[in-house]
């Protein structure tokens, strides 16, 4: 159970380092958010596991 809550608090991390490369680069805005959709759905897909 800790390692899912784990996993998740990593791809939070990743999400915000996406979210740091999104705003340097400033354009595919749609394709960034969708990676960020995807990533928050994957987390909470494993909250709802737990």
């Amino acid at each position: 159970m800790k390692m899912r809550k784990k996993m998740c608090m990593k791809m939070n991390v990743r999400e915000r380092e996406r979210e740091r490369e999104r705003e340097r680069v400033g354009k595919d805005d749609e394709k960034w958010k969708g990676a960020r959709e995807v990533v928050v759905e994957d987390c909470s897909g494993l909250m709802a596991v737990l």
